[in-house]
């Protein structure tokens, strides 16, 4: 298989494939078994002057697990693999073929891991054991392919990511829609963490950007394909045009950037939450805790634009108003790298409930696509006594029907809501409630309610001034009352 592969490589590409081997340890009741894996990696040259490289990369090993008794006789036993993952070795060698054949701001790297089935261990070699921070530091992403081919509830394509590699997950989404509009696409991030690319998720020292490409999966990342693993995964089940498809966005996409402009982009996942230095995803924060928010502009383009600045606002908003932390000029970075902006966010400029960071660049070289210069993120501070920071229906005066309407809120912390909507003269309307104690999930910071689903017994209301009151339980803290106006006009 191996000499097949390094063939098939050398003659799609015209680059010598190199094997890196790697020890495999497996334990048995009989004793343990040490094996020697191979990863073949080979480098394309399709840059004149950069020494960075994007990553194309698959697993090439197969397993029968799932068929019973394989284990008693996997040295010789069948595992065709066809699906899992012929097709996605398939589609990166087809893709590498034509890649080498372009000029690209980057040279290519394709590896074909071995190992993939037995918890990553060619991947996990490869990014802990064989590429140091300088090798890590030139890689400006990975592209993963994984089983391309199951279509058995309809085509599609799934690309699996993390935060920090979401605008590589963006790109692919928009070369879907643009080079196959035919395969319905789908993002799950996060991802799960045992295919190839959670290898480059956690590797020490410099982050990689990485994500998967892989058919159509459950909404949880679970394969919905009956035959992986087994003895059954064989041509028969594997949806050629969708194979084809797939390589046509990644093999798109990649190419893309041959000759193309310089394009400034920031993304929302390009606004990152730091505490003492650790990532915070999940963007909750504790009253009084220092947060470091970092700012990215990036370059999806194809071409560096040396010595030039771009103009970066970044505004502030709170539950007590506005305040821009950020306004000036910033260095527009290489191809596929940032220009990152850190600005400290403490107890001075962030208050309980809601906040929201809003970032924008201006100022783009000429052809730039102003529809991706800024971007919105959604943070919480959850103080140490509950309270309601801000509540309002939307829009206010209602101009149509009562049920389309919102009602929003903005909470310190958690604690259930009580929600009465009166007429002027004090008859009572209707109840709604929110909360966990309800059976409502809410959480701390902004949130915004379908009025026909919180206030379910008013089919409509006639225009005029309506009052009403909230009543809060927090968690920890002191029942509070709250009123407000609206009005409906028809």
């Amino acid at each position: 298989m191996v000499d097949t592969l390094i063939v098939w490589l050398d003659a799609y590409t015209g680059a010598t494939p190199v094997i890196d081997p790697f020890t495999i340890e497996r334990f048995f009741t009989s004793g343990t078994v040490t094996v020697t894996g191979y990863n073949i990696i080979v480098d394309i040259d399709t840059s004149p002057s950069s020494s960075d490289v994007f990553l194309l990369t698959a697993h090439y090993d197969a397993i029968g697990s799932r068929s019973a008794g394989w284990w008693d006789e996997w040295e010789t036993a069948v595992a065709p693999g066809a699906n899992d993952n012929a097709s996605g070795v398939a589609a990166v060698i087809e893709a590498a073929g034509i890649l080498s054949k372009l000029e690209l701001p980057f040279d290519i790297r394709v590896i074909l891991f071995s190992g993939e089935e037995l918890n990553k261990l060619g991947s996990h070699d490869y990014v802990e054991e064989k590429c140091d921070d300088d090798c890590a530091g030139r890689i400006l992403g990975v592209i993963n392919l994984d089983m391309l081919g199951y279509s058995g509830e309809g085509s599609g394509v799934t690309v699996m990511s993390d935060e920090y590699s979401g605008w590589m997950a963006y790109l692919a989404l928009e070369a879907a829609e643009e080079l196959a509009p035919e395969l319905p696409s789908r993002l799950i991030k996060p991802g799960p963490w045992n295919w190839d690319h959670a290898s480059f998720w956690v590797a020490t020292g410099v982050q990689i950007s990485a994500i998967t490409l892989s058919e159509p999966l459950a909404e949880t990342g679970s394969i919905i394909y009956p035959y992986y693993h087994t003895v059954r995964d064989t041509l028969g089940y594997v949806d050629l045009g969708q194979v084809i498809g797939i390589t046509e966005i990644i093999t798109g996409l990649v190419a893309g950037f041959a000759d193309s402009p310089t394009e400034l982009t920031i993304y929302d996942t390009d606004i990152v939450y730091y505490v003492d230095g650790v990532e915070k995803a999940f963007k909750r924060f504790e009253e009084g805790e220092t947060i470091e928010a970092v700012i990215k502009v990036r370059n999806t383009g194809g071409q560096d634009y040396p010595g030039e600045k771009v103009f970066l606002t970044v505004v502030h908003e709170f539950s007590s108003g506005t305040k821009t932390l950020f306004s000036g000029l910033v260095d527009i970075p290489d191809v596929l790298r940032t220009t990152d902006i850190s600005l400290i966010l403490d107890e001075r400029n962030v208050s309980p409930g809601g906040n929201i960071l809003r970032a924008k660049i201006s100022g783009t070289p000429t052809g730039d696509d102003p529809g991706n210069d800024s971007a919105v993120s959604l943070f919480t501070v959850e103080g140490e006594l509950g309270g309601l920071l801000n509540h309002y229906f939307m829009p206010n005066p209602i101009d149509r029907e009562f049920n389309r309407a919102m009602f929003c809120i903005d909470l310190a912390s958690e604690a259930d809501l009580k929600i009465e909507i009166y007429t002027l003269e004090g008859i009572l309307l209707s109840t709604g409630v929110l909360g966990d104690s309800y059976g409502i999930g809410l959480d701390p910071g902004y949130s915004c309610h379908s009025c026909g689903e919180l206030f379910r017994d008013i089919d409509e209301l006639a225009s005029g001034v309506y009052v009403y009151r909230i009543v809060v339980f927090p968690r920890d803290g002191i029942q509070s009352d709250h009123r407000g106006r609206f009005a409906i006009v028809k």
